[in-house]
């Protein structure tokens, strides 16, 4: 896993192939963080954009340094379950349920039980934007 992580140093982040691994390691790091900081900025920003859809946390795309690239997210006529079940249909894998966390009522106001929690979609530096716009294009036809 070390070894993987050092390569996108090498292979996204500008690092040379024989620089120390700790160097490989930093470079992966700066890229998989600019990577990922781009694939959260444009999810936000098409995410406000869909009808009836809602996300737990920070939406501000000027804030999304602030936030993880995992979203707990929720579309209007839709449990957190039917709403996984549907993005899990079209391709789009993700996690539906309270992910271990009691806050749920009290963060959304009570919009949302504990027991029923949220879907989860998650960005890594593997996904493309291309493959955030696919996530906000299945969102919005939902």
């Amino acid at each position: 896993a070390v070894d993987y992580i050092a390569d996108v140093g090498v292979r996204f982040g500008g690092a040379d192939a024989s620089a120390q691994r700790r160097v490989r390691l930093e470079a992966a790091w700066q890229a998989i963080e600019a990577h990922e900081q781009e694939l959260k900025v444009h999810f936000l920003q098409g995410a406000a954009q869909i009808q009836g859809f809602s996300l737990l946390g920070i939406a501000d795309p000027t804030r999304a340094k602030a936030r993880t690239a995992t979203f707990a997210v929720a579309k209007e006529g839709l449990g957190a379950t039917a709403l996984a079940d549907a993005l899990c249909a079209r391709g789009i894998w993700c996690t539906a349920g309270n992910h271990y966390a009691g806050f749920w009522s009290e963060q959304t106001g009570g919009k949302v039980s504990v027991e029923e929690g949220m879907a989860r979609i998650g960005f890594l530096h593997y996904n493309t934007l291309e493959e955030v716009d696919r996530v906000l294009f299945t969102l919005k036809s939902l």
